[in-house]
């Protein structure tokens, strides 16, 4: 999680990402979710867009 900071705001806009996979023989789970706030600013570093919100699901049968 990265947090973004500012003098002037009194919330603390953040930028946070989790990948999550769990794989036996027979399946694979795996969860994906991203998440940037509309008011985060990356003064280093580089995100593409604020407001975001990403949700990636998926399960294979092997």
């Amino acid at each position: 999680m990265h947090t973004s900071f500012s003098p002037d705001q009194l919330d603390t806009p953040i930028a946070h990402c989790l990948n999550i996979v769990y794989s036996t023989r027979e399946f694979r789970f795996s969860w994906l979710h991203q998440y940037v706030d509309k008011d985060y600013n990356s003064e280093v570093g580089f995100i593409r867009c604020t407001n975001f919100i990403r949700i990636q699901p998926e399960i294979n049968l092997r």
